[in-house]
C-alpha cells in the first residue's frame, strides 16, 4: 500500500505495511455480577458514626462541629435566662 501525501513540498511515497494479529477469543465465564444482600446482626455502633465524621470531614471537622454545637446551647440557654429575669421583672423596670 502506497501513502499519497499533496502538498506544494515534494514527498516520498512511503510503503506501508499492515499487520493482522489474531486476537486471542476469550473464555466466556459466567460471571455473577448481582450478589444476594446480606443482612448486619449489628445496629450501627459510635465507631461508624465517628468514621463517617472522620472521612467527611477530617478530625478540625469533628472539632469545629462540636464547639459550634456546644456554643450554639450556650447562646440559647443565655437568651432563655435573660428572658426569664427580665418577665420577672415590674413593668415599670422592663421599660427602662
Amino acid at each position: 500500500m502506497l501513502v499519497e501525501i499533496e502538498s506544494t513540498q515534494k514527498v516520498k511515497e512511503v510503503p506501508v505495511t499492515v499487520t493482522e494479529k489474531k486476537i486471542p477469543a476469550v473464555k466466556q465465564q459466567s460471571i455473577n455480577l448481582i450478589e444476594p444482600e446480606t443482612k448486619s446482626e449489628e445496629g450501627i455502633g459510635w465507631v461508624d458514626y465517628k468514621n463517617m465524621l472522620q472521612f467527611s470531614s477530617g478530625n478540625c471537622g469533628i472539632i469545629l462541629f462540636f464547639l459550634s454545637a456546644s456554643l450554639g446551647a450556650c447562646m440559647q440557654l443565655a437568651v432563655s435566662y435573660w428572658l426569664a429575669r427580665w418577665t420577672k421583672q415590674d413593668l415599670e423596670e422592663q421599660q427602662k
